[in-house]
């Protein structure tokens, strides 16, 4: 039977024998034997450890790990980690790339249409200006929008070259619109812009009862009437010509001015193809104009008399009087109303009859008309 001490140790040596503390320091020869035995068996076992493979040394330390995690906590696997844990950040991984591929270029046909834009308006203006289909003021005008150049300039510093062809066309369609907007805005007449210095205009009418307008000119003439405060406006129409700028000589009598239109003698800048002539309808007029091309509108004022000299169209309204002297190919409107006396030779209305002096219409003679020699004149009635 095995004898043990106190702590349960067993107390016999090797080969059954009894171990004696008296003993322990001496080697016997069995003892030898068993020294020898266990050094050859830890020699085996160091070499099987060194011949185990990588990666059963690595899963044995990744156990080694997990069992290390689950000691100190892992939120993951719900143990709270002690407030000795340090929290381990893995840095991202940053995978370089190569050179982005270079980006193609857009077509400038933007860029090309922009400023074709811009040289057509250029050359449109110029070939007005020689051929005479737009006055020499077009020029004063387009220069007078030089504050846009300010623009303009910020325009093209913002979009200089770090846009593409397409964004950068914005200059030269804002050039192609500015020439554009001041084009337009001289043809209608715009009284800022500088071509208006050529146009003119009398008094308020005031206290006048009567007046009369004197003009002979080479062009076209388009006299009209409107309820205004002044007396009479000329102006000059936008396409070129060779019409010089108008001045006036007024002289003046009790209830009664005489008004007397010229060419100016010196106008390089303001010319044009004939002059506009707007009347006053609170005064009654005699008109004295001649031209080349006249139209005449007078249906809206009274009128005394006066002389056309022309090619056009004549109106007359109901308060038209007086002694008319007409020269040229002219049609004449009038209201059957109106009693007319014709002396010469003219066409007429079917049902005029002939008198001593002439042919007349049949209501009373109001007006008197004389056609010259040579003239062609139609009377049409509405």
């Amino acid at each position: 039977m095995e004898e043990k001490d106190a702590f349960g140790i067993s107390t016999e040596g090797p080969e059954g024998r009894l171990f004696d503390p008296d003993t322990a320091g001496t080697t016997s020869e069995g003892d030898v034997d068993l020294e020898r035995e266990l050094e050859e068996g830890q020699a085996s076992v160091a070499g099987e450890i060194d011949a185990v493979p990588e990666g059963a040394s690595d899963q044995e330390e990744g156990s080694a790990t997990d069992d290390s995690s689950r000691a100190d906590g892992d939120p993951a696997l719900g143990v709270d980690p002690g407030p000795d844990t340090e929290e381990i950040e893995i840095p991202e991984i940053l995978i370089p790339s190569g050179p982005a591929p270079p980006v193609p270029e857009p077509s400038p046909v933007w860029m090309w249409w922009g400023w074709s834009m811009v040289l057509l308006f250029f050359l449109v203006t110029v070939v007005g200006v020689i051929t005479g289909i737009l006055g020499r003021a077009v020029i004063l005008d387009v220069a007078s929008f030089w504050p846009a150049f300010g623009v303009l300039g910020l325009v093209a510093f913002a979009v200089r070259s770090r846009f593409t062809y397409r964004i950068r066309a914005i200059l030269p369609l804002l050039v192609a619109s500015w020439l554009g907007a001041a084009i337009a805005l001289h043809l209608s007449g715009w009284p800022v812009l500088p071509s208006a210095v050529g146009d003119m205009a009398g008094d308020e009418v005031g206290t006048l009862e009567a007046a009369s307008l004197t003009l002979d000119i080479e062009g076209d003439l388009l006299v009209t009437t409107s309820n205004s405060d002044v007396l009479y406006m000329v102006s000059l129409p936008r396409e070129g010509g060779p019409m010089s700028a108008p001045q006036a000589l007024e002289i003046s009598s009790p209830g009664a001015l005489a008004i007397e239109v010229a060419p100016r003698s010196q106008s390089f800048w303001f010319s044009s193809s004939g002059w506009n002539v707007v009347l006053s309808d609170r005064v009654v007029w005699a008109v004295h104009v001649s031209a080349a091309d006249v139209t005449v509108d007078l249906r809206s004022t009274a009128t005394n008399g006066g002389s056309i000299a022309g090619s056009g169209v004549v109106e007359f309204g109901g308060a038209a009087t007086g002694n008319w002297d007409f020269d040229g190919d002219i049609l004449l409107r009038v209201p059957e109303s109106v009693g007319i006396l014709v002396i010469g030779d003219a066409k007429l209305p079917p049902g005029w009859s002939l008198s001593e002096f002439g042919r007349q219409s049949a209501a009373t003679v109001e007006l008197t008309l004389t056609v010259a020699e040579n003239a062609t004149v139609e009377i049409v009635t509405y």
